[in-house]
């Protein structure tokens, strides 16, 4: 699986599928894409996912979850090709025991963070454990606290490669990984 950007939304690509986390407010056309989920108000379809439950779209369960009550997903747990993914939106209430109850091992989670957000979603992902983190951070400097919150210094990638294989060790420490 490939992950990288497409403008600001997030796309997960392999030979045979592709799915977009949309986080941009522009409009998109779902029509390039087997998968679409809309963490906004983006009118649902076949294969655009913009309401919170669980869906199974081209072989890739998707649970948009609301973890606040607001009847909009705010997050996003998928497994795409045994790669399981959660996605944390930027909300700073976001209850991760909600999110956990779809998914009992994270290989990567995906954490938009910000100046507001920030020691929450170190505590979620905390929590989470995954194997691999993403951060989406908005400025440098909170790049930086990121990276000593995980340690390491890596390199931004244009594109993440990854694949199953990847996350088959246990007690391994969490990766960070930095996407551009």
């Amino acid at each position: 699986m490939n992950i990288k950007f497409s403008g600001k939304n997030l796309l997960f690509k392999n030979s045979s599928i592709s799915m977009l986390i949309k986080r941009d407010v522009k409009a998109i056309s779902s029509d390039e894409y087997d998968v679409v989920v809309a963490l906004d108000q983006t009118e649902a379809s076949n294969k655009v996912i913009s309401n919170p439950g669980e869906y199974e779209i081209n072989d890739i369960l998707v649970y948009a979850v609301d973890t606040t009550n607001n009847l909009q997903p705010d997050s996003i747990v998928f497994d795409f090709e045994g790669i399981k993914v959660i996605y944390l939106s930027a909300e700073k209430d976001l209850n991760v025991e909600k999110i956990l109850e779809n998914v009992s091992i994270c290989d990567i989670v995906i954490a938009e963070i910000n100046e507001e957000n920030f020691l929450k979603q170190i505590d979620n992902i905390n929590e989470i454990e995954p194997n691999m983190v993403i951060p989406l951070v908005d400025n440098d400097v909170l790049l930086e606290k990121t990276k000593k919150e995980f340690g390491g210094m890596p390199e931004a990638k244009t594109t993440i490669k990854v694949s199953s294989s990847d996350f088959t060790q246990e007690d391994r420490p969490t990766i960070l990984e930095i996407l551009k």
